[in-house]
């Protein structure tokens, strides 16, 4: 499956991030669009629905939005397009008097509701039941990234064991931007000297020695290594340093 583009995937992260549902409910908002549509095939289309050749236009363009700039986000528009369209059609059938196809809609309707609250209810579930370090993985390459480390920072009195499981499960220099802007460290505190030191390692590669990690790392280590020391130095001087009293 060839990747998607950047913006996409950023946005896709994010949307998870805020919205675990949203996968899901796009996907249904997706096949309501559709039913809608292949109804309206054999009675006098409304202004609201589309017949089904045009509406499969309208989800190719909604297609290349998603995939070009704003990931699947995009479908969950379906859903209060679809829900006004219901209400107008239901009003248009009982002004009629055709309430065979009035109950029809109102079925179809019942169908989304049930099915919108029952993945909703599992998609948060089934994040309920996921490890800090787990939900970060999932969004590690995108903004979503910081969300969730935000979440961590703000839900735990001490992360950094949360911190430590996070970057043992992620490779992403996003993810350790985000625990560097979040952690702090009090003086002399060599455990989480070590983990500004991994910090460090993570870091390098990308933006080089971060002078935040460095000021925080002398200052939970005790050490005055000069301004753009290597990772392993710390390391190696963190390993030779005698645990503070």
């Amino acid at each position: 499956m060839p990747a998607l583009p950047a913006c996409s995937v950023c946005a896709a992260g994010i949307t998870w991030s805020l919205f675990p549902p949203a996968a899901l409910w796009a996907g249904i908002g997706v096949l309501w669009f559709l039913a809608l549509s292949w109804r309206a095939r054999s009675d006098a289309p409304t202004s609201w629905i589309a017949r089904p050749v045009a509406s499969v236009v309208w989800l190719l363009l909604f297609t290349a939005s998603a995939v070009i700039l704003f990931g699947h986000a995009v479908y969950l528009l379906l859903l209060p397009f679809c829900a006004a369209s219901t209400v107008v059609e239901i009003c248009s059938r009982r002004a009629a008097g055709a309430p065979k196809e009035r109950r029809r809609l109102v079925l179809l309707s019942l169908v989304v509701a049930a099915s919108l609250g029952v993945t909703g209810g599992v998609a948060y579930w089934r994040v309920s039941r996921m490890t800090p370090a787990e939900r970060v993985a999932r969004v590690q390459n995108t903004p979503g990234a910081e969300i969730e480390v935000a979440r961590v920072a703000s839900s735990r009195p001490d992360p950094r064991g949360d911190y430590r499981a996070i970057l043992a499960a992620t490779g992403s220099p996003l993810v350790a931007r985000a625990i560097a802007r979040h952690i702090d460290c009090p003086n002399l505190d060599r455990d989480c000297a070590l983990l500004l030191a991994d910090l460090l390692v993570r870091l390098e590669p990308f933006d080089g020695a971060d002078p935040r990690v460095e000021s925080e790392l002398r200052s939970a280590s005790g050490l005055d290594l000069p301004p753009g020391t290597p990772a392993e130095t710390w390391h190696a001087a963190l390993a030779e340093a005698p645990s503070p009293e």
